[in-house]
Parts: C-alpha cells; sequence; structure tokens
C-alpha cells in the first residue's frame, strides 16, 4: 500500500426550500377588458416584456381630446403671437407718423419765425414809406398761415402721440393675451402627457426577468384598476 493525498467527500442531507430573490403580484393601474395576455404558467420572461394588454376605450378617447385640446391651444399662441407682431407694427407705425408731424412742427415754426423777421423788417420799411402798405399785408397774411399752420401740426403731434400710447397700450394687451395662451398651451400639454401615461398603463409589464408562477385572468375578463379598492393580481 503506497499513501496518497486525497479529498475525502462527506455528504449530509437536510430539508430546505428554494425562495425566489423577488417576488412581485402584478396588478392593473386601470380597469378595462383583458384584451390580450401574452404569458403562461413557468414562461420565463425578459424585464418589460408585456404580459397583458387591456382593452380601455374611454383612455383612448380622452387623449384623442387630450390632442385636440393640444392642437386648439397651439393655435390660440399662434394667433397670440400674429396680435403681438401686428402689435408692434402698429406701434412701430404710430411712432414713424410720430416723428414726422413732429418735423412738420419743426418746419411750421421755421416757417412762422421767418416770415415773423420778414414782417417785423417790413413794418419797419413802411414806417419809412420805402414799401407800400401791400407788401407788409402781404408778408403779414403769409405769417398769419404760418402761425395757423404751426397750431396744426401741433394739433396734429398730440394726435400722433395718443396714437402712440394707444398703440403701446394694445402691444401690452397682445403680450399679456400671449403669455396667458402659452400657459393654457403648457396646461393642456401636461393633460395630455398624463393622458398617456393613463393609456400607457393599459399594457402590464414584467417589472424584472423572472418566471411566472401564476395567472388568474384570461381573454374577456373585466380588470378593476387600482384605484378601485377592487382590484386583484
Amino acid at each position: 500500500i503506497h499513501p496518497a493525498e486525497k479529498a475525502l467527500l462527506r455528504v449530509v442531507e437536510q430539508p430546505a426550500q428554494v425562495e425566489p430573490y423577488a417576488v412581485a403580484p402584478l396588478y392593473a393601474k386601470v380597469a378595462g377588458y383583458v384584451d390580450k395576455v401574452d404569458a403562461e404558467i413557468g414562461q420565463v420572461v425578459e424585464k418589460d416584456k408585456v404580459l397583458l394588454t387591456i382593452n380601455s376605450p374611454e383612455l383612448v378617447a380622452d387623449l384623442k381630446q387630450k390632442d385636440a385640446l393640444v392642437l386648439q391651444a397651439q393655435s390660440v399662441v399662434e394667433q397670440a403671437e400674429a396680435a403681438v407682431a401686428v402689435a408692434r407694427a402698429m406701434q412701430e407705425t404710430a411712432t414713424a407718423q410720430a416723428d414726422e408731424l413732429l418735423a412738420l412742427v419743426e418746419k411750421a415754426q421755421a416757417d412762422q419765425a421767418r416770415y415773423k423777421s420778414e414782417l417785423d423788417r417790413m413794418n419797419q420799411l413802411v414806417s419809412t414809406n420805402a414799401v407800400p402798405a401791400k407788401v407788409r399785408d402781404e408778408v403779414r397774411s403769409q405769417f398769419e398761415a404760418a402761425d395757423a399752420s404751426v397750431r396744426a401740426t401741433q394739433a396734429k403731434a398730440k394726435t400722433g402721440t395718443v396714437l402712440i400710447a394707444e398703440a403701446k397700450s394694445k402691444l401690452l394687451a397682445a403680450e399679456a393675451d400671449q403669455r396667458a395662451a402659452k400657459a393654457k398651451l403648457e396646461v393642456a400639454i401636461a393633460a395630455r402627457d398624463l393622458a398617456k401615461v393613463l393609456l400607457d398603463y393599459t399594457e402590464v409589464r414584467a417589472p424584472f426577468a423572472g418566471e411566472i408562477s401564476l395567472r388568474s385572468v384570461d381573454t374577456g375578463h373585466l380588470v378593476s384598476g387600482t384605484t378601485t379598492g377592487a382590484a386583484k393580481p
């Protein structure tokens, strides 16, 4: 006999059981009729695989309505933006008109000053009999016309100032309407996104990779959402 080093094998049997690493009873988030079951007991599935599809026409109709409301809100925003553009153009036009009227006032004042100087000179010449009074009267008529033109252009200039103020007011109102329209659009988009999320719940998916150990529904069964308090796995 030659000695040799070997492993000594001993087998001991004990009662035991196997437990899964994770167990997840799956519930339907929304209520509806089971449209399709894609899982059987013992089937191994990957994460996010669709196991059950629920038919919920109400959620589909609600999403369509929310999509329509978003389109409507977008149209209102576009109209508000167009109104802002028009109001800005009106303000620019009013400003240009006011500047033009101010230029006319300055021109009329210059003409008034020129004819006033000419009238003073004619008065001196008439006093010395250097020119006839008729010439002075003609210059006086021109001065009076220039003076009237100053008053008229000044009145128009005041109107231009009023038009600018009115245009600014309309622009502020249009910008306020634009902000309100954008806010309503954001609300409509949020409501549409919520409807999409709820519609996504019509598909029950595997939360992790694993094996189906129980199936309690078939096609055509009515399932209750978790919000009703009567839901079953």
